[in-house]
């Protein structure tokens, strides 16, 4: 994020103990801010999913091959796997430890990218941690949604698009093209703002390259993330017979079924104001730099298109019904506008200006929170806001896996159990249906493991999906011959064998599916 008017200027003060300094306040606040919400009683969905999937994938050889290419977004999948490998991580909440870690890496990129434009430490250390640490990104990762790196990824794209626009090299063509595969593999929100950036793209080559081959320049940018795409398509083909497997790993977030950004009246002009609105409101700091680069000719379109290309994956989110609140997209705008405040430098944006748009655009993300509302957002608003207290009680789901934590020979379907995996912390003593053992079992349709856990198949619907249900539909209220109920609450039941003799199924054999 070094500015045109300052290209060899590095801040002396900015060395290995001042970037320690800011690594560790970052990751305490929003550390801080994350155990605040675990404290208050949540842990979103993705959390648990994520927290699941590393735990098993470290531990079972089997769960790993079925979902190393499928558990789309790849990089928040393998970032939680390495740190699983990491003795005593399986204890905490893997993804929100990747991500507070992701945030605390960016805050650094930030504010060093202040003080190499000019800004003093005291501007750009306060600057730097409200953009690192706005709204947006601590809602999404606190959510475990994983998105602090693909925002790492935005940074790393801005500033390449500036350097490669004003300064033609091809190093920056690389990176540029590097960090648009990372926003493709590390969030879904990251692969809507690459498909909003395309007819931008050749906007942002050197004008010596648009004039005698900007065609090749764009396929160049685009290389990396056609052979990303077309590796990832080839070992969903390879393993799962189906080359958009990935796919379906998507969430469906559609709320109501209308698009947000429609708004009041629903009209397309009020729809790209409301837009616009959330925008500006969210990132300030980006019309700032815009209005003070006015005369700088090929700055300026570096800083506008990665912006342009961001409102229109927000459009693209919503009128899909891929993102329940603008947030989800208008994160992207923040290292765009934190990019753009650096390149414009103190001498057109002074200091006291860029820390007063920055605070000004962190209280725009948390209005814009307050005004499209989803239940994620607001329960995690609602578990900071729960005074300090005793611990909450475990969910009916962490008391399952608590209880399991010293037992193996434990058969579950963990696609509805990611809780009860998290509370337990190991995937060993597990028997999951991408072992050989529970293929012949459900197959032969007659049951041995030591422990067998079941969820209410009266209860969510969610529960009559789960392939023990299915293979024996009566099993949770009546028992089986040979088990005897071990526990009991909420729903939950887990029973114990205590006969040789394996359980019969009375129903048909289960469909197959992805665990």
């Amino acid at each position: 994020m070094r500015a045109a008017s300052h290209p060899g200027r590095a801040a002396p003060f900015f060395g290995p103990l001042f970037s320690a300094a800011v690594f560790i306040g970052a990751l305490l606040l929003a550390g801080g801010v994350a155990e605040m919400a675990l404290t208050g009683g949540f842990m979103g969905g993705a959390t648990l999913a994520g927290w699941r999937d590393a735990i098993l994938s470290a531990g079972d050889g089997p769960y790993f091959r079925h979902h190393f290419a499928t558990s789309y977004p790849l990089l928040p999948y393998y970032l939680n796997l390495v740190a699983a490998w990491i003795p005593g991580m399986d204890t905490l909440p893997i993804p929100l430890a990747v991500d507070t870690l992701c945030l605390a890496a960016l805050a650094v990129t930030l504010v060093r990218g202040f003080t190499q434009a000019g800004y003093g430490a005291g501007a750009a250390l306060a600057a730097g941690l409200l953009l690192a640490l706005h709204p947006y990104a601590l809602a999404e990762a606190g959510q475990g949604n994983g998105i602090a790196p693909a925002l790492l990824a935005m940074v790393w794209f801005s500033r390449a698009a500036i350097a490669m626009r004003v300064e033609g090299g091809v190093d920056a063509m690389a990176v540029a093209g590097g960090s648009l595969v990372l926003l493709f593999l590390a969030d879904p929100a990251g692969a809507f703002v690459l498909i909003g950036m395309l007819p931008f793209l050749a906007g942002l080559l050197p004008p010596a390259l648009i004039v005698s081959s900007a065609v090749g320049g764009f396929l160049v940018l685009l290389f990396p993330v056609a052979l990303s795409l077309a590796a990832l398509a080839y070992l969903n083909w390879l393993f799962h017979g189906h080359a958009l497997a990935f796919l379906a790993q998507l969430p469906d977030v559609a709320v109501g079924g209308t698009p947000w950004l429609l708004g009041p009246g629903g009209t397309p002009l009020g729809a790209l104001g409301m837009g616009l609105g959330t925008a500006l409101a969210s990132a300030p700091l980006i019309l700032a730099s815009l209005a003070a680069l006015r005369r700088a000719g090929l700055l300026v379109t570096a800083v506008l298109l990665p912006a342009v290309g961001v409102f229109c994956a927000l459009v693209l989110a919503s009128l899909t019904d891929r993102a329940p609140y603008p947030g989800t997209v208008l994160a992207f705008l923040v290292p765009v506008a934190a990019v753009g405040a650096a390149a414009t430098g103190p001498r057109r944006l002074r200091p006291l200006y860029l820390c007063l748009l920055a605070l000004a655009g962190w209280a725009g993300g948390a209005a814009v929170m307050a005004l499209y509302p989803t239940p994620d957002t607001l329960a995690w608003r609602a578990a900071l806001a729960r005074p300090a207290g005793a611990p909450p009680a475990p969910t009916a789901e962490q008391a399952v896996g608590l209880f399991l934590r010293g037992v193996d020979d434990v058969a579950l379907d963990p696609a509805g159990t990611a809780a009860i995996i998290d509370a337990r912390g190991r995937a060993d003593g597990l028997v999951l249906p991408t072992s050989d053992r529970l293929k012949a079992t459900l197959l032969m349709r007659r049951l041995d493991a030591g422990y067998v856990v079941l969820p209410d198949p009266e209860g969510a619907p969610a529960a009559r999906q789960d392939m023990f249900n299915q293979a024996f539909p009566t099993f949770y209220a009546e028992g089986r011959d040979g088990y005897r109920l071990a526990f009991d609450r909420a729903g939950w039941r887990v029973y114990q064998r205590v006969s040789a003799a394996p359980a019969a199924s009375d129903g048909p054999a289960p469909r197959e599916r992805a665990p």
